[in-house]
């Protein structure tokens, strides 16, 4: 792990600020430790160094080509994608968060004053598990995290302040967790179903008096059956500046001579970039990217990742093909039980090698400009099949069939819909196919 007390003490820290000490007339709340260290981070989610945040532009919405805000976070392999980790033969669970409800806003800390406080504390922030990993590959890291439900207490009511949990164990010790025997409760239990419960498991008959917290953890049946809630919560830089537009001299405070406005406060509307939505890790101040619920299906033909069954085959019959397996080099390899569904995300054939640089060069007879890589999405947040996993179509863009096109001087390209170019013939090129990270970054506070 990449942590230090010796950083940042909150993104509004990195501009020169102080913290403020905890509230001592209340129940005991955990110190303030300090905030991730992301020097070990994949420059992606690493920032200030980095520079800002960037936002693309890309198209879809109500009208199909109406501009849209995105952010790029890599690509995703089949691996990336398998959700309840069903590939894992340790049967490791996936990531959970813990979004605790009923806090109490004590007076005093109604406001948040950036040149004391740290982090607010009118909501409380998620608080991952332990085992969260951080974003040190894009290659390998996955941001989904299955929320685990947990509330303050009917008798704790108006004793636990917001933020005042800030780490898995503390809200454990809180919740009556038997760290020797997993188990949240002292009475007596069947040892053989914790194997059921990967986030813990509750001794019928209910918790001992005293608790502040009450966790209700998921089931692997719960999660294999997506009966859970997966949140698209990237890690980065809690100091990271996320700009409102691609402008780095209006929207990023890192660009010399630039003229982006400082948020005053965790949102305002008025500033021109903001900082990350922030989570409790391990006792410490993380930064994340909140992308809202993540999408999925349960439907195994529409999982692209494999999983070894066990069974051998020499023709694609001896697999279950009504469950989507499929006969790989004797081995039956079946469907993952739960992943993301996919958007279809509109690329022209010559620009997907450019997606991860975000640019590209076009020419004609008029001359040469850089442009952004046109993105056309068939969904977008709010539109039924809208999910941030995006699976890469890249078309010929000599082949489509409508007649709008880019207002510019210089190469303008086509702008057709995301429906008008899967139904122009023979546009869409046949291949591989490959998947990225596709963020529609949700405003704090909704």
């Amino acid at each position: 792990m990449h942590s230090s007390v010796h950083i940042l003490a909150s993104c509004f820290a990195l501009m020169g600020l102080a913290s403020l000490g905890g509230c001592q007339d209340v129940w005991p709340p955990d110190p303030y430790l300090g905030a991730i260290d992301a020097s070990g981070f994949d420059p992606l989610f690493r920032g200030p160094q980095e520079g800002c945040l960037a936002p693309r532009r890309g198209f879809g919405g109500t009208t199909g080509i109406e501009p849209v805000t995105w952010f790029y976070l890599g690509a995703l392999t089949p691996r990336q994608l398998d959700l309840a980790n069903a590939a894992d033969p340790t049967r490791t669970p996936p990531t959970g968060a813990y979004v605790l409800s009923g806090c109490t806003v004590h007076k005093g800390y109604e406001r948040f004053d950036p040149r004391t406080d740290s982090f607010v504390r009118t909501v409380q922030y998620p608080i991952m598990s332990n085992a969260s990993p951080e974003p040190t590959s894009v290659a390998t890291y996955r941001p989904w995290h299955v929320v685990i439900p947990a509330s303050v207490r009917a008798e704790r009511s108006g004793k636990v302040g917001c933020n005042d949990i800030k780490s898995q164990r503390s809200l454990e010790d809180r919740a009556g967790w038997d760290r020797e025997r997993k188990v949240y409760g002292r009475g007596d239990f069947d040892p053989k179903v914790l194997a059921d419960h990967p986030y813990g498991y509750i001794i019928p008959g209910g918790l001992p008096d005293g608790l502040d917290i009450e966790v209700r953890p998921p089931t692997w049946d719960d999660v294999r059956a997506g009966r859970v809630t997966f949140k698209d919560w990237p890690m980065v830089h809690v100091g990271m500046p996320i700009m409102k537009t691609a402008n780095a001299r209006a929207s990023c405070p890192l660009t010399p001579g630039g003229t982006a406005r400082y948020p005053r406060f965790p949102a305002d509307p008025a500033a021109d970039f903001q900082f990350p939505s922030q989570s409790w890790l391990r006792g410490l101040l993380s930064g994340y990217l909140d992308g809202g619920d993540l999408p999925i299906t349960t439907e195994p033909a529409r999982c692209p990742a494999l999983v070894p069954t066990g069974r051998s085959c020499t023709m694609p019959t001896d697999c279950n093909t009504a469950r989507a397996e499929v006969c790989v080099m004797g081995r039956c390899l079946g469907r993952v039980p739960v992943c993301p569904k996919l958007n279809d995300l509109y690329v022209p054939q010559n620009e997907v090698a450019s997606l991860a640089t975000g640019t590209v060069e076009l020419m004609d007879m008029s001359g040469k400009r850089t442009a952004e890589v046109l993105a056309i999405f068939a969904a977008t947040p709010g539109q039924d099949g809208f999910s941030p996993v995006c699976r890469v179509r890249p078309y010929d863009p000599s082949k489509v069939t409508c007649t709008r096109k880019e207002a510019e001087a210089i190469a303008p390209r086509p702008l057709c819909t995301a429906a008008e170019i899967a139904a122009s013939p023979g546009a869409v090129v046949a291949g591989p196919e490959s998947y990225v990270h596709c963020l529609f970054l949700r405003p704090q506070g909704s």
